[in-house]
């Protein structure tokens, strides 16, 4: 039992830690997609059942038309805003 039990205590973590980055990741996703498109928004499908799909891990797919360029744009700027919050605050902790 005690392989076989570590075996299974492992998948049960393994699958437990890929919930909770879906989780985070379905958060993320539906209110970039609030933002930008109320009506893209209300076309998605219940917050339950994106993070229950968790081998989808493309919003396009859960809306069924690509992303705009203008969403990569938003995408981008929002992360080179959050790496400059972190640089400031690393440097006023300094």
């Amino acid at each position: 039992m005690g392989y076989i039990g570590l075996a299974v205590f492992a998948a049960f973590f393994s699958f437990l830690c890929l919930m909770i980055v879906r989780n985070h990741w379905v958060y993320q996703v539906r209110t970039a997609i609030l933002y930008a498109d109320f009506a893209a928004y209300l076309s998605l499908p219940d917050y339950d059942v994106m993070v229950r799909r968790f081998w989808v891990w493309d919003a396009a797919k859960f809306l069924n038309w690509p992303e705009t360029q203008e969403m990569k744009e938003a995408r981008h700027r929002e992360k080179k805003a959050q790496l400059g919050r972190r640089i400031l605050s690393k440097r006023e902790a300094a």
